[in-house]
C-alpha cells in the first residue's frame, strides 16, 4: 500500500503544478478550535444542550459572514471561497456538538489523543452517567472529518496524553471556541487548562457559557487562577468581526531597515503587493556576479543566466514527498500548492540576488573607470592644442557618461529594491522550504511564534496563510511514522544543506581571496612603480641620461599611482558590500550546527517520542532560520548606493 502510494504521488504531483502569471495567492482560510467540557450533569443544566448548540451555530455563521466581508474587500487571496477548518478531538460534549453545529462548508480537522481504538474506549459509556454506548455518536462525527491526526499512546496513563492534545491542538489554530463553565481547572488538560494556556498564546477565545444563560463573548485575558476577564458584550455583533479582520487582514507596519529617501519606503501591505505582483524572469542578464562566480570556479561564463519555467521544477521536492510516510493527500498538497510558492520566491530571490549582486560590483567597477578618465587628461599634452581640447573634451564626455549610468543605476536600483525583495525573497523561500518537513507533524505553528523575523514582516503573514490552507496530515504519529519522517528528513534536507553550505562556503572563500588578492596588488604595484621611478630619481645624479626616460614617463607614473589605488579601492569596496568573507563563515557555522543536530537524529530515532520528534525538527527549522536572521544582519543595511 505505502510502495503504491508512492508510485501515485511520484507520477501525479508533478503534472498537478500549473504555470502561472504571478505567485499564487493563498486561499483565505481560517482554522477554528473547539474545547469544551463533556455533557457531565454538573456542567450542562437542564434544557443547556440546545442553547449552546444555537449560539455555537451563531458564532460559527458570524465568523462565515466576517471571512466573507473580508474576501470582498481585499485583494491578497485567491479568487476561492474561503475555507474554514474546524479543529476538534470529537470528544463527547462540545466538541461534538461544534461538528453538528458547523455549517455545511467548514470542513473537519479532527485530533485524536490516541489511535482510534484505544480512544474509542473513553466512548463505551457516556459522560451523562446514564449508563449508554456513546460509540456510534463518536464514530458518526469521525465519519464527517476530512483529515484525521492520531497522536501516539506513549504511556499508560491517559491524563498526560490530554494535556498533550490540548497542547498540538492550539498549535493548529487561529481562534478558539470554549463550552466551559468558567470554573477552575479540573487537571492537566481540561478546558480550564486548555482555555489559560490560549489566552498565554495570545490565540483569540470566544466563550460560549455551559452554566449559564448569557450570549457569547471574547475573553481578554485569563488570569493566574483561570478565572476569564471577558466584557458582557456579545461577540457575534462585531467583536468577532474585529478580531478575524486583525488574523487575515494585509500585515502592517514599516519597514526594518528604513530607507534614508523615506519616499521609496513601502509598508509590509505594500511589500506584499508587489510581490503577489511580480512576474516569471525568463533569463537575466545582470552577469557581473555570475561571471567573477564561474571564473572562480573554473567554469565557462555566460551571457545570460536562464531560468526555467515552473512546470520544469521536479527537484528534491517531489524525493522528499516519495520518500516520506503516507500522510494522506498532505503530500500532493504540499507539491501542489507550497512547491510553486517556494519555486516562485527562490526564482525570484536568484534573480534579484544577481541583479543587486552585479549592479554593485558594476557601480564600482565603473566608478574606478570614471577616474582613470578623469587622469587621462595628464596625457592631453602629446597632441597639439586643437587634439588636446578634442581629446580633454572626449574623456569629460565618457566620464559624464559613466557617472550618469551609475547615479542611474543606484537609483534604479534603489526604487526597484532589488537589495530589499533580494532579501526578503530569500527568506521566504527558506522558511517555505521549511514546511515540508515541520507539516507532517503539524509543529509549522511553533516556529512561527518563535521567529523573530518580526510579527509585521508580510513573508510572515504568507507563510501562516499558506500554513492555515496546507492543513494537517492524515496519519497514526507513532513510533514507526516518526523514524520513517525522521529518516527522510535527515537525508532531504539536513544532508543536502550540508553538502550545500560546504559548497558555498568554499566558493566565497575562492571568490573572497580573488578579490583580495587583486586588490592589494593594485597597491603592491603601485608602491613598485613608485620605488622604481624614485630610484630613478636617485639615479639621475649619477646618470644625466636618464633624464628624458624619467620625463617621459612621468605621466604614466602619475596615471598608475592614481589609478590602480582607485581600482583597489573600488574592489575594497565590492568586498565589503558583498562580505563574502562573512558569508563563507555563515555558511560554516550553519553546516556545522547541522552535523551537530545529526547526533539529536540518532537519539530522536531511539526514543521515538512525538515531543523529541517535534524538538529535532523545530531545531532544524530554527538552526535555517538562524541563518537567516544572521544573513539579514550582515546583508540588511548594505544596499545600492554611490560609492562615494
Amino acid at each position: 500500500m505505502w510502495r503504491a502510494y508512492r508510485s501515485t504521488l511520484d507520477c501525479q504531483a508533478p503534472r498537478q503544478v500549473k504555470m502561472s502569471d504571478h505567485p499564487p495567492k493563498p486561499r483565505l482560510t481560517l482554522r477554528v478550535g473547539i474545547t469544551g467540557h463533556r455533557p457531565k450533569p454538573h456542567r450542562y443544566p437542564l434544557g443547556s444542550i440546545d442553547r449552546i448548540k444555537d449560539q455555537l451555530h451563531a458564532v460559527f455563521q458570524a465568523i462565515d459572514a466576517a471571512l466573507t466581508a473580508h474576501a470582498q474587500s481585499a485583494d491578497l487571496y485567491s479568487a476561492e471561497p474561503h475555507q474554514v477548518r474546524l479543529v476538534s478531538a470529537l470528544a463527547e460534549g462540545a466538541d461534538q456538538l461544534a461538528v453538528s453545529a458547523r455549517p455545511p462548508n467548514w470542513t473537519v480537522d479532527a485530533i485524536l489523543p490516541f489511535p482510534r481504538a484505544s480512544y474509542l474506549k473513553d466512548f463505551e459509556t457516556s459522560a451523562m452517567e446514564d449508563g449508554r454506548d456513546v460509540r456510534p455518536e463518536f464514530q458518526a462525527a469521525l465519519a464527517q472529518a476530512q483529515t484525521v491526526v492520531e497522536l501516539p499512546e506513549e504511556s499508560g496513563a491517559r491524563e498526560p496524553a490530554y494535556a498533550r492534545l490540548g497542547a498540538f491542538l492550539l498549535r493548529q489554530i487561529d481562534i478558539l471556541v470554549a463550552v466551559w463553565d468558567g470554573g477552575p481547572s479540573e487537571g492537566v488538560g481540561s478546558t480550564t487548562d486548555v482555555v489559560k494556556k490560549a489566552g498565554e498564546a495570545g490565540i483569540p477565545i470566544v466563550w460560549i457559557s455551559s452554566s449559564e444563560d448569557i450570549f457569547p463573548r471574547l475573553i481578554d485575558e485569563v488570569e493566574e487562577d483561570g478565572q476569564p476577564v471577558a466584557p458582557l458584550a456579545d461577540c457575534t455583533r462585531g467583536g468577532l468581526r474585529e478580531v478575524i479582520s486583525s488574523i487575515v487582514s494585509a500585515p502592517t507596519g514599516a519597514p526594518p531597515h528604513p530607507d534614508p529617501d523615506h519616499s521609496l519606503e513601502l509598508d509590509a501591505a505594500q511589500q506584499l503587493t508587489q510581490f503577489l505582483g511580480e512576474t516569471w524572469p525568463l533569463r537575466c542578464r545582470w552577469v557581473a556576479y555570475d561571471i567573477f562566480k564561474r571564473l572562480v570556479e573554473g567554469e565557462p561564463v555566460r551571457s545570460f543566466i536562464p531560468f526555467k519555467a515552473l512546470q520544469d521544477y521536479a527537484g528534491d521536492w517531489n524525493q522528499f514527498v516519495v520518500d516520506a510516510p503516507p500522510v494522506g493527500d498532505l503530500g500532493t498538497r504540499i507539491i501542489v500548492m507550497v512547491k510553486p510558492r517556494y519555486v516562485w520566491a527562490d526564482t525570484l530571490a536568484v534573480y534579484l540576488a544577481n541583479v543587486y549582486r552585479s549592479a554593485y560590483i558594476i557601480v564600482y567597477l565603473l566608478s574606478a573607470f570614471a577616474v582613470a578618465l578623469a587622469l587621462g587628461g595628464v596625457f592631453s599634452h602629446l597632441f597639439d592644442d586643437n587634439m588636446a581640447f578634442a581629446f580633454k573634451g572626449t574623456l569629460v564626455f565618457l566620464e559624464l557618461i559613466l557617472i550618469f549610468v551609475i547615479i542611474g543605476i543606484v537609483r534604479i536600483g534603489r526604487r526597484e529594491r532589488w537589495h530589499q525583495r533580494f532579501l526578503e525573497y530569500r527568506t521566504l523561500a527558506e522558511m517555505l522550504r521549511d514546511i515540508r518537513f515541520l507539516a507532517y507533524v503539524g509543529e509549522n505553528g511553533r516556529i512561527l511564534r518563535t521567529s523573530e523575523l518580526g510579527p509585521a514582516s508580510w513573508f510572515l503573514w504568507y507563510l501562516r496563510a499558506t500554513i492555515r490552507e496546507l492543513g494537517l496530515p492524515n496519519a497514526v504519529l507513532d513510533g514507526t511514522y516518526q523514524r520513517a519522517h525522521l529518516a527522510t528528513v535527515e537525508e532531504q534536507a539536513i544532508e543536502s544543506q550540508i553538502d550545500y553550505h560546504r559548497r558555498n562556503a568554499m566558493t566565497l572563500d575562492k571568490m573572497d581571496y580573488v578579490i583580495h588578492w587583486v586588490g592589494d596588488a593594485c597597491f603592491y604595484a603601485t608602491g613598485c612603480v613608485l620605488v622604481v621611478y624614485l630610484g630613478g630619481l636617485l639615479a639621475l645624479l649619477l646618470f644625466e641620461n636618464l633624464r628624458n626616460l624619467l620625463q617621459d614617463s612621468r605621466d604614466f607614473v602619475t596615471y598608475v599611482a592614481a589609478w590602480f589605488p582607485a581600482l583597489g579601492g573600488a574592489l575594497a569596496g565590492i568586498r565589503e558590500t558583498g562580505d563574502l568573507a562573512g558569508g563563507a563563515a555563515l555558511s560554516v557555522k550553519t553546516a556545522s550546527a547541522l552535523e551537530d543536530l545529526k547526533r539529536d537524529y540518532a537519539e530522536a530515532k531511539r526514543s521515538l517520542s512525538l515531543a523529541d520528534t517535534g524538538d529535532v525538527l523545530i531545531a532544524t527549522a530554527q538552526i535555517l532560520t538562524e541563518d537567516l536572521s544572521a544573513w539579514q544582519s550582515i546583508y540588511g543595511r548594505k544596499r545600492l548606493t554611490l560609492p562615494a
